[in-house]
């Protein structure tokens, strides 16, 4: 859905007469359309400079667009690097997505987003830990 604009952010619902107001559910900050959501909010950009300095690359996320030419480049290949960046962003939009679900419709959200970047390392991990051949490599990230 996110790879398609798909994801019902809030100026999408609007734009569909669903909704009136379209700001950001997470910091209130800016209008809550697919850029903004995942990668110009205060919140989730801490998310993702936290997941990728985990994986030990150094990358700004820019807006959408770019970042799909950027994930195209760098998760051709079968490597480790490749399928771990793989889940890392899947991983990553899905957290992030769920986060903004909670922050919306659940009182009780957690409000710490450290929290939610253990949830995606620790989802990683686990994805990645099936694969025999990665876990020597995954132990070190966990250093």
């Amino acid at each position: 859905m996110a790879c398609h604009e798909r994801l019902a952010t809030k100026v999408r619902l609007k734009r569909l007469g669903l909704l009136q107001e379209d700001q950001c559910s997470l910091y209130n900050e800016a209008a809550e359309d697919i850029n903004h959501l995942l990668f110009s909010c205060m919140i989730t950009h801490a998310i993702w400079k936290s997941v990728l300095e985990w994986l030990e690359l150094e990358h700004v996320p820019l807006q959408w667009k770019e970042e799909i030419t950027w994930i195209e480049r760098h998760t051709k290949g079968k490597g480790f690097i490749h399928s771990t960046l793989k889940i890392a962003i899947a991983e990553t939009v899905y957290g992030v997505w769920m986060y903004r679900n909670s922050r919306i419709f659940d009182a009780n959200a957690l409000t710490n987003h450290t929290k939610i970047v253990r949830n995606i390392i620790d989802t990683i991990l686990y994805r990645g830990w099936m694969r025999t051949k990665y876990r020597s490599k995954l132990a070190l990230l966990m250093m």
